[in-house]
């Protein structure tokens, strides 16, 4: 039924705020019957009870004229005046006034009523205080208005007793009212009233609370306090208006209320107690180090276990004043950083006859020094974790930047030693070779580091890559051939690197080879012995190291000396006997490739030979391939070998490494003949005929 709504609201405070020197405003009022609830007056005046609403915001309003019927919903309104000059414009009195509006506030809108029983009962309440005699009826009769007189309803008139209780309250002044109090500090004081619940503290004041119809007063501190309370009813925008009409009935609309307000007065008395703490070994308020002790917290506790306040001892000192009468201990509740909670309690009291005197206790406390250790290991290469000996850590203090504690693992890979608090880092300087150090780790000791902890650490192997690379021994370029078989020997460990079932490793297409993840060691390369064309088995092997100097990937260049040929010539003139000086040329019969190298062009000349005494010419250091060998001079009286013979140089093994090319060739002499001054056959031999006459014949020149 109640509608609030903000927009209204706002328009009606703009309303208020274009003429805030106003005495007077205009509105306009809705009608709706409560169907429910019927009434007759004395005078023989009946009905159903009405809902009046004011159209700007659905602001309830009820009936303060009950003699006057609802003629016109347009109504002058007074505002800001005093409760007296409201009253003289609706012909009431002021204290009838304040009556109603207080059940109007406390009626329908008030806290959790929200029924139209809440209107029914407030307006039977009004015509109370306003002096209008009517019963309640059944149901309306024209005929006879009193033949349907009924009691009140239960549930009206149990609402109406709730008003008339708030109202009541309203008026109640609570006893503590003009009171002066005197209250230790630190005490809990509690106040209860039936009048308290519609007051509310009018400020901030420490140590003083109210909930319903109690005020709890704990004074925090000596001295003396004011408070005061005021009745806050104000669940409204605006405060309550009186509406009037020279032909329709005045109406009162709900609003806030002004309240009373009281006050009362307490002093607080208290005493004072200091807690000094020193350190247990120096007896002062210095570590053994030179530190100053930090701040603790200390509690202050009652005798049966009430904690009454948390102090901070700083600088050595604590100190618990504005202190109520009774029995107090002294518990630590966190040591300063770097010592050991102390557990004792230390019990002191405050009394009438020492409250002006300082209660003082010395205490000590011990510092908490923490055990570190290390346990250090590294990973083998099978992925076994190995205890690691003789290592180094340095354990530095990050604030002074100091090295405070240096350790070398035993031959179980602990090592330890004791910390005051701080915050440090662990460095490793040393370690086994061929293994990554760790990370410098940053750490913090304090209270919730267990009083004996370890780190554990674990080397990870530093792998290197080789990258191998097949190369012709003589032309120095890569051999590019896939499938040759190689195995890595470990010098060191006297093993085999095995990464497949035959512990080998393949070139691929560009005679490339690469092994991953090696450990720090002396290793051999060796080329397994199998068909390498154009090669020579390299039975040597490469050796290499692997440590701290080498580069992430070594490059390997592996050698394989190229088979060479050789062409021996041998030349006798047909009895057995050498020919020396006899000219041959080598030609390449097609193109001649080394490894994939043009080395000669077909047709091209290779050399030229001479045989020596013994009649041999010799060529080597050929690349393997088709050469032809022809004959160009040989000696005087001798038959020119004009024909070119083939030779053929080929592979044979990977342990040959020269192939012979080998040519038996003879020279035979020339004829004698006898001839005169001109021989034809002669001259025609000269002229390169090649045939001869025998015939003699004789010219004159």
């Amino acid at each position: 039924m109640k509608k609030i709504l903000f927009v209204l609201s706002m328009a009606f405070l703009l309303l208020f705020s274009k003429n805030c020197n106003a005495a007077e405003i205009s509105s306009s009022f809705d009608r709706t019957f409560i169907g429910n609830y019927h009434y007759v007056s004395q005078n023989g005046r009946f009905g159903d009870f009405e809902l009046f609403q004011r159209r700007e915001d659905d602001r309830v309003a009820y009936c303060i004229e009950p003699n006057s019927s609802f003629t016109s919903s347009e109504y002058q309104g007074a505002y800001d005046l005093s409760n007296q000059e409201l009253a003289n414009k609706v012909g009431i009195t002021e204290n009838q006034l304040q009556r109603i509006s207080l059940i109007a506030y406390f009626a329908y809108g008030y806290e959790g009523h929200n029924s139209s029983q809440w209107i029914v009962a407030a307006q039977a309440k009004i015509w109370e205080v306003l002096g209008h005699s009517f019963q309640f009826t059944s149901r309306n009769s024209s005929v006879n208005p009193w033949a349907y007189v009924i009691p009140t309803p239960p549930e009206i008139q149990e609402k109406m007793d709730i008003l008339e209780g708030l109202v009541q309250s309203y008026y109640s002044t609570p006893a503590i009212n003009g009171a002066n109090l005197t209250i230790p500090v630190g005490e809990r004081y509690t106040i209860s009233d039936s009048s308290l619940p519609l007051y509310q503290l009018q400020g901030d004041f420490p140590g003083v609370s109210k909930s319903g119809n109690t005020l709890f007063i704990t004074p925090k501190e000596e001295g003396n306090v004011t408070v005061t309370l005021k009745q806050e009813l104000y669940i409204y925008s605006t405060p309550f208006m009186v509406y009037y009409h020279n032909s329709s009935q005045n109406l009162l609309l709900t609003g806030n209320v002004p309240g009373q307000e009281i006050s009362f007065s307490y002093q607080a008395v208290s005493g004072r107690a200091e807690i000094l703490k020193h350190d247990k070994d120096t007896k002062s308020c210095y570590s053994s180090i030179g530190k100053t002790m930090g701040n603790a917290i200390y509690g202050l506790y009652k005798s049966d276990g009430t904690l009454v306040q948390k102090v901070t001892v700083s600088n050595c000192m604590g100190i618990a004043d504005q202190l109520a009468l009774g029995e107090y201990y002294w518990q630590e509740i966190e040591p300063p950083e770097g010592y050991l909670l102390d557990t004792q309690k230390y019990y002191f009291a405050i009394t009438r006859e020492n409250i002006m005197d300082t209660q003082r206790i010395q205490v000590y406390d011990e510092e908490d020094i923490k055990t570190i250790s290390i346990h250090k290991e590294y990973l083998k290469e099978n992925e076994t974790l190995m205890p690691e000996e003789n290592v180094k850590f340095e354990i530095i203090n990050k604030e002074t930047n100091q090295i405070v504690a240096t350790l070398i693992t035993d031959k179980n890979g602990f090592a330890s030693t004791t910390l005051r608090y701080g915050t440090y880092i662990i460095r490793q300087v040393s370690g086994t070779p061929g293994y990554h150090y760790i990370e410098p780790e940053e750490f913090v000791v304090d209270k919730n580091t267990q009083k004996e902890f370890t780190y554990s650490f674990v080397n990870k192997p530093i792998l290197k890559n080789i990258k191998v690379l097949k190369k012709d021994d003589n032309l120095k370029n890569p051999i590019l051939q896939s499938g040759i078989k190689f195995k890595l020997y470990d010098v060191v460990n006297q093993k085999y690197i095995c990464r497949n079932e035959d512990c080998t490793f393949e070139t691929n297409e560009y005679g490339e080879l690469i092994i991953e993840d090696l450990y720090y060691s002396t290793y051999r390369l060796e080329e397994i012995n199998q068909e390498l064309p154009g090669y020579l088995w390299n039975q040597e092997g490469l050796e290499f190291i692997i440590d701290d100097n080498s580069p992430e990937e070594i490059l390997l260049e592996f050698y394989n000396q190229p088979v060479q040929g050789e062409i021996v010539i041998s030349k006798n003139d047909g009895n057995g006997l050498p020919l020396s000086d006899v000219v041959f040329q080598v030609f390449a019969k097609d193109d001649i490739y080394q490894n994939e190298v043009l080395l000669y062009h077909k047709g091209e000349l290779v050399a030229e030979v001479t045989t020596n005494k013994d009649g041999k010419a010799s060529l080597s250091g050929l690349p393997l391939g088709i050469y032809t060998v022809t004959e160009i001079r040989t000696q005087d009286g001798y038959q020119l070998d004009t024909r070119s013979y083939e030779v053929i140089l080929e592979y044979l093994d990977n342990q040959t490494s020269i192939v012979y090319g080998n040519l038996e060739l003879v020279n035979y002499k020339i004829p004698e003949t006898k001839r005169n001054r001109f021989d034809v056959s002669f001259t025609m031999f000269l002229l390169g005929i090649g045939f001869y006459l025998y015939e003699k014949k004789y010219f004159c020149l």
